[in-house]
Formats: C-alpha cells, structure tokens, sequence
C-alpha cells in the first residue's frame, strides 16, 4: 500500500520531516498533512496471541528529506510523528466546545500513543485503544474508556452520577484489576472509578483523569501478563479470572508500542517485544544497516536508510505530520481539504520537559548474573533463587565467573588500639602497589578520624568498627581486604544483542581522587550551601562516560575499595560497582539530566511518604515491628527506593537487603530518574550529575522514625548519619551480628529485658555506638 498526498492547503515550502530532535511544541499548523513527496508502504503481518486476530502492518516512511522511519507490528498502515522533546505529539482539533477528548488529561499523551522507550516502564504494554491513530476528537470511538457521553449521566437534586449500568462496569473493572494484582502477588493500589461530581463537567475531568490512571494500570498488568507470560498461567490454572480480563476488554487493543531512540542499543529487548506483538518504532540508518544483528529492522521494501544529514538549504524544523490510510474521519472545519484524505494522532504535545540530555540505560539485557542469600536468624543456608525482575530480559551474560567472597580472603583488620609507636612507613619504598595513582590517593584519603584516634581504649576495644592498621596507606594497601559480612549482591548491568557487554560497565579504567560539590538542597536537608569533598572515581581514560561511578569518603571505605584494586579485583567500572556494593559503601552513579522546577517538584511528589508509615512508640512490639517494617519495605520494594536506599549504604543499605531478599541492584539509575532528575545532585567540574535519590521523609521511614515525642526525634535504628560517623564505611561481621541481635530483641522485646530501648534519639545513639561492647549487653 502507497499513500500520497497532493500538496495541501498552505503547505508550500514549509519543511515536513519527522525528525524526534526539534522540539515542536510550538507549531500550530494542520498535523493531519503529508507533505508533498512523502511515501508510505504498508505490509500486513499476522497478529500474535492473545490479541485480537486482526491484521498488523509492517510500514515504512520515506520522507521527501531522506528520512526513512519504519513501524514492525503496527495497528494501522501508518506511522505516527516521532515524539518530541515533550513527549507524543498529537493534532490540535477539538470539538464543538473547543475542547479535547479528554481535556487538559490529554496533555501528556503517554498513556494512548507511543512514547520514547525507557528501562523499567511499562506504558508501551498500554491497551492502544484508538488502534494507532490517536485520540483525536474528530474521530468517533465509542466506548467507556474512549467517548464520554451524557447517557451515561443521570441529575440528582445534588450531583450528577454515573448511571447504574456504568457504576456496575466500573466496579467490575476494579475487581478485576484487584483479583489479577492478588493472583501476580503484585502490591499496586487499583484508581478509584468516579461516581458522582457537582457538575457534568467535573465528573467529565474525574472520568478523564480516571481514564488516563486505568490505562497506566492496565500497562503494567499487562507487562507481566504478556512481557512475562503470565497469561499462559491464568489461561490454564484460572479460567475464570481469564475470561473475566477479556471481557473488561484488557486483550481488546493490542499494545501503545515504543520509539526507538538508539534500536541498535536495544536489539535483543526488540526481538522480546516483537515476539509478544507489541509495536516498535525507529528510524532505519546506515549503522543499523552494517549491522547484521540488526537485519531483522531491514524495511520490507528495501528503502534506503536515512541521510546522515540534511541537504543544504533544508531546515531541521519539524512538521508534525500524521498520514493515514484507513476510512477517514468527519472533516473539521478549518482541515476539510487534509481530513478528506487523512486521518489523525493526537493532541498537543505536553508541556514539561521530561527527557534529559542523557538517555536512559540503552538496554535491558542482563549480565553478572550472582545470586545473594539472606540468612535467616538461624543462620541456615538457603538454597540461591532467581531474583524478581522489573522488566523481562533477554539471554544473560555472566561476567564475574565466582562471587566476591570466595575470592577474598577470610579476614579482617585488627579492632586494637591505634598506637602511636606504631606509626612508622613502609622499609622499602619499592612497594608493589606503590604505582603512579598512588602519590595523588595519599593526598585525599586521610589517616584514621578523631573517632578512631580516641585516647581511651575501653570503647575501641568494644568497637565492631575496625580500627586503623599503625602503618601508612600503601603498607595498609597490601593488606588482604576484609571479607565481607553477608552473600553476595546480585548486580544488573548491560549486554547487547550478541551477549557482548555494552560500554562503560566493561571497560578498564582505574580509581583516581577528584573533588565534587554537595549541592544545596531544596527539601533543607544538608547541605545548606555547596561542599566541597573528596571522593575516588572509577574513571576510564579521559573519556568520563555515564553513569560516572563515584566512592564517598567514609571511614575506610576509599582504603578498601583501593586494597581491592591493588589486589586485583577492580579492573572495569562494573567490578568497582560490584565491590562497593557488597561492603555497603555510599556510591553516586552520576548522569547528566536536563531537571526543570516542573520535575523537581514532580519527583518530590512520586517520593511522598504517607503517615501511616510512622511508627508509634506507645504500641506493643508485634504491631511496633509491623508498622515499621511494612512502612520501609512500601519504599525500599520500588525500584527507585530499592537502588537508592542499596546505594547510599550503611544502616539503610542493609536494612533494605533484609527487606528484599535476593533481589538485583542495576547499574544505571531508574528511568524516573532520567524523567525527573534529583533534587540531591552533585557537581563535578562544574557540570551537574543526578542519581537515585531517598527524601528526608523515606529516610527516616526506613530507619523508623517517631514524630511523636518532638521536638526530641527517636529513632528505632540509628540515624544513617550518625551510623557513617562510626561504622567507618563499610559492614563488616561485628556489624552484621549487631544487626541480628537488634531485628531479634525489636521484634521479642516484651520477652526479654527492660532495659532494652527499642527508641532512641540522635545522642543515645551516638553514646550507644560508642560503646559497643554495652550496647550488646544491654
């Protein structure tokens, strides 16, 4: 199937490409129009259970600028525009009230049509309940999700309801949605199905919005149903629950689908969308097409892939255009001519930025593939298990061939008192790890802290905090490196297509010292203004490619991670990623996101902390120990908290391993991250980094936190920064047997001593871990 269009109304010498780089929120013109010379070819495809058994397409478009774009498993035989910097762009057109299908709601356009890919996200899964034409008003598609109407309406003396027929869909459809979350053992709280406003135009905005939060839902049901195959399951052991999610119309519509920024990054995760029908999106280049992994993209015409650039005197503006082929829709008044011929997208595009100038991690396929166990309170092995997945991923490879403690030596540095006669330098000079990094490191990491210098002995000898070696750095170096306290952390990182490791996570490079500075933060958690601090990164030549993989300096922990590296066990940025990780040291994975004061304040929101989460110390244990446990694992289970609260080591970081058990910890940061940034970024060189991030707020839900003695704060595990004054950086076993004796006595303290304090605040903590000896008698 061709389409071509004549030259519409207007259109004359105005640039019409499909490029995804201009932004286009700023065009009005008629985004129904082909512009003159641009080509469409439609292939029909087979449709791939469960979908419908409707015809798929696969189409290429060829643009009059050199452009060719290509759509595998379309719905429709035609391709929408690639998204812009705000995301999906639609057409203007609004009905007779000059209004959209549904209103401001439809200023983000994710849930209908499709968006950039990003890790982790599950909208591409999303019902298309428009079949890939968008949710334009000049286009009638009836039904509850897709056309609103006052029949369903009926006026009361007070407020305007759904009727009885409308409220009983609704319900049904909630139930349902709670059945299929309980049967995938999924926590995910269904939208509430509106009922009733003031006004017909208020309960139209609660249905909209209703609209917008149940196709989210519905993507991420769906992304375990069919990403993970689920359905199979249900198909076979839950009949009914089966017949039920196809009468609540979940396999009605195939899925949105996804653009492809970098499809040649993304080989493998295509081959698993296509296999599962869902719609892919790119544009067919020269690289991908030297590429032989690649050669299932090929266009079914042979189209030649795009120009590297665009010929002279042709503007890179964007047209936004949306061709089709299907029977038209009812003209509008100022597009008669264009809406004769085409039929339509979207609505305008959103209006905050969301992309940064880093894309998100360009794959999903895994690799170090080690599986950690939590020990139980009785210390028995438990057999290793295939950590939960956030996405499905394509075939593995393994890249660490043993764990981290089999490779280590069973040992640890000595916890006596630091003797002044003890100090003395190495006897020769020519040390084997006294290399050209070696001069520079000694200039940033200091000798032991004023804590570790303490001129009494009693709470040193006590201490499960190691103490420093009487020796200089390079002799302390050489020693073996401290075995660490539990299993081995699972670590996620990437792999193309061919199971081959992908960039930074893979190539050799070593940990120099650099300065960085804390930025002030807008949620008044320190700093109040920029610090300077330094730190050690893993760097790779002079090429610092994302994530920039930073160590914070505290306690022993930039020793350690640099005993690890003279003896062998860092020679790539994973492998640094790995160690540091498994000793729970404070890492920053730095990317570069374009934050805007709209997403800052978009990203506080998705981290609000309920109050239900606080714990109150008047309650008897068991429901003190429930309260706070299921408050801390509602953050620490998503996978933002998780890699946050995994990353900024210490107290919270083994709070959160024994709160998810055998779960992975991914390289790059989330794709929320990449969406919104961090309100708690660092600098370096005076370029500004972002990471995963945790609020003041689920910081002290995860450490159990009561505001109900203030002004004084009580705290049921130490407060992280007062736990980084004296563990010196790193967890060792002392450290993992105060744990257990803490989980067991917080958990059985009505069975045990009185003089156990289940609370206490920031000085009794100081005063506690001080003297560790009588904190375990206690």
């Amino acid at each position: 199937m061709v389409v071509k269009t004549s030259v519409p109304p207007g259109a004359a010498g105005r640039d019409s490409s499909p490029a995804p780089e201009p932004d286009v929120s700023a065009y009005s013109e008629d985004r129904h129009a082909l512009a003159p010379d641009d080509e469409m070819v439609a292939f029909p495809l087979d449709a791939v259970k469960p979908y419908p058994d409707r015809v798929r397409y696969h189409v290429v478009w060829r643009t009059p600028e050199g452009r060719t774009y290509v759509a595998l498993y379309a719905h429709a035989p035609v391709i929408p525009p690639p998204p812009g910097e705000n995301g999906p762009i639609g057409c203007d057109c609004t009905d007779h009230w000059g209004s959209t299908r549904y209103g401001e709601i439809q200023s983000d356009l994710r849930p209908w049509c499709p968006d950039v890919y990003r890790e982790g996200a599950t909208a591409h899964y999303a019902p298309d309940l428009f079949d890939g034409y968008g949710p334009c008003i000049q286009r009638e598609v009836p039904g509850l999700f897709t056309e609103w109407t006052d029949a369903r309406t009926v006026e009361t003396g007070y407020s305007v309801e759904f009727n009885a027929e409308t409220v009983a869909t609704l319900a049904e459809y909630r139930e349902v949605a709670v059945d299929v979350l309980s049967y995938l053992g999924v926590e995910e709280t269904p939208p509430t199905p509106p009922s009733a406003a003031a006004t017909q135009e208020e309960l139209w905005v609660l249905w909209a919005t209703w609209v917008r939060e149940e196709q989210k839902l519905r993507g991420f049901i769906l992304e375990r149903l069919v990403g993970r195959d689920a359905y199979k399951r249900i198909q076979r052991d839950k009949r009914d629950l089966w017949e039920r999610l196809y009468d609540c119309g979940y396999f009605q519509h195939g899925p949105v689908g996804a653009w492809f920024a970098r499809p040649d990054l993304y080989l493998a995760q295509i081959r698993f969308l296509l296999d599962r029908s869902v719609p892919v999106l790119y544009k067919w280049t020269t690289f991908l097409s030297q590429n032989k992994s690649a050669a299932f993209l090929k266009p079914l015409n042979d189209a030649p892939p795009s120009r590297a650039e665009l010929p002279a005197g042709v503007s890179p503006t964007l047209k936004r255009v949306f061709p089709a082929a299907r029977p038209p829709p009812p003209p509008c008044k100022e597009h008669s001519e264009t809406h004769e011929f085409l039929g339509c997208n979207a609505t305008a595009a959103a209006s905050s930025k969301r992309k940064g100038s880093d894309l998100p991690p360009d794959n999903i396929d895994r690799t170090k593939r080690v599986v950690f166990q939590e020990p139980d309170a009785n210390d028995k092995p438990t057999p290793p298990a295939t950590p939960r997945r956030s996405v499905p991923t394509a075939p593995r490879t393994p890249i660490r061939p043993a764990p981290l403690a089999a490779r280590f030596e069973e040992a640890l540095y000595t916890s006596t008192p630091r003797r002044r006669d003890a100090l003395r330098e190495p006897e020769s000079p020519a040390s084997p790890t006294a290399h050209a990094g070696a001069p520079a490191l000694l200039s940033r990491i200091t000798s032991p802290t004023a804590s570790t210098l303490s001129s009494g002995t009693s709470s040193r000898e006590s201490s499960p905090v190691p103490a420093a070696e009487g020796s200089s750095l390079i002799a302390r170096l050489e020693q073996p490196v401290p075995a660490t306290a539990l299993g081995t952390i699972e670590v996620i990182a990437l792999s193309d297509d061919l199971n081959q490791p992908l960039a930074v996570e893979t190539e050799k490079g070593r940990l120099v010292g650099v300065e960085i500075q804390l930025l002030p933060r807008p949620d008044g958690v320190a700093p109040a203004v920029s610090v300077s601090e330094s730190v050690l990164e893993f760097q790779i030549g002079g090429d610092q490619r994302h994530p920039r993989l930073i160590i914070r300096a505290n306690g022993r922990a930039l020793q350690v991670i640099k005993a690890a590296e003279a003896h062998g066990d860092i020679k790539k940025w994973i492998d640094c990623f790995f160690v540091a990780l498994q000793y729970g040291m404070t890492v920053f994975t730095g990317v570069e996101v374009l934050a805007t004061d709209v997403s800052i304040r978009r990203a506080f929101d998705s981290h609000d902390v309920v109050l239900a989460t606080r714990v109150d110390p008047d309650h008897l244990p068991p429901a003190r120990w429930a309260t706070w446990k299921e408050g801390a694992k509602r953050i620490v289970s998503r996978p933002k908290g998780f890699r946050a609260a995994m990353l900024r080591g210490g107290i919270v970081w083994r709070i959160a391993r024994y709160l998810n058990n055998n779960r992975a910890v991914e390289s790059h940061p989330t794709a929320e991250l990449y969406e919104l940034g961090s309100p708690a970024p660092l600098a370096i060189d005076d370029k500004v980094y972002h990471d995963d991030w945790l609020s003041i707020e689920e910081e002290r839900a995860i450490l159990g936190w009561s505001g109900k003695t203030q002004p004084i704060n009580i705290w049921m595990w130490p407060p992280a920064n007062v736990w980084d004054k004296y563990s010196n950086g790193i967890w060792t076993k002392a450290h993992e047997n105060w744990f257990r004796v803490r989980v067991q006595d917080l958990q059985t303290q009505y069975l045990g001593s009185q003089a156990f304090k289940p609370f206490m605040t920031g000085h009794d903590w100081e005063q506690h871990l001080r003297g560790w000896k009588k904190a375990f008698e206690a």
